[in-house]
């Protein structure tokens, strides 16, 4: 509603959320402050990201480890509830979901445009939530060993590895500039309490999503 009523002008401290917000706001500004709609929204999110899922299993495994893979993830716990409630944390997900599958297809097929694509999307997750930035930071690190482990991979994928790293330094730059009097709440983020506060609150989800209609 503030979003709204603001005359959709782009506001500083919405900056590390305004992909999110903007997609709330656009329903509620067409269909009201309508539940179902919201989280039907997530919901479409969700399977789109099971997708992204079965694509990037089927590129290091078989047809059935993927398939199989696909189903504990449409089971699993936190997909459910993650896909019910009108939080980032399912696009979250599913954006994730997308970069493993474009960094395998572009390390495989070595073209520069997957990179790029990857690094674009990268850059949209920036405007998705801050917790976004605190996992991607965890997974290059990560990568950053992988790699370092085959030095031959900065030789080989120079100008591929400059696409992908150049969007996603040009959204930190501009994250840490917009968010610059908010740093001291996204250092937080990388609190272990944080993480764990989630994890509890789905914890606390799991009986209501069992329970039968009407014991709500």
């Amino acid at each position: 509603r503030q979003i709204i009523q603001n005359n959709w002008l782009p506001d500083p401290h919405w900056f590390a959320q305004s992909l999110f917000s903007y997609n709330i706001a656009a329903i509620i500004a067409n269909l009201g402050v309508n539940a179902i709609a919201l989280r039907l929204l997530t919901t479409v999110i969700g399977i789109i990201g099971l997708i992204f899922f079965l694509l990037f299993t089927r590129n290091w495994f078989n047809k059935q480890v993927a398939l199989i893979a696909t189903l504990l993830m449409a089971t699993n716990t936190t997909m459910i509830i993650a896909s019910q409630i009108i939080n980032p944390i399912i696009l979250i997900i599913t954006l994730q979901l997308l970069i493993l599958y474009l960094i395998t297809l572009a390390f495989r097929e070595k073209k520069v445009w997957l990179f790029l694509s990857t690094g674009l999307f990268s850059l949209f997750g920036m405007l998705i939530s801050p917790l976004f930035v605190v996992t991607g930071i965890l997974i290059f690190f990560v990568s950053l060993i992988m790699i370092s482990k085959n030095k031959k991979v900065f030789s080989l994928y120079k100008f591929e590895l400059f696409a992908l790293i150049l969007p996603i330094f040009i959204g930190l730059c501009a994250l840490l500039y917009y968010e610059r009097f908010q740093f001291s709440y996204l250092v937080g983020l990388m609190n272990p309490g944080t993480i764990a506060g989630f994890y509890l609150n789905i914890g606390k989800n799991i009986p209501i999503s069992l329970s039968r209609p009407g014991q709500h």
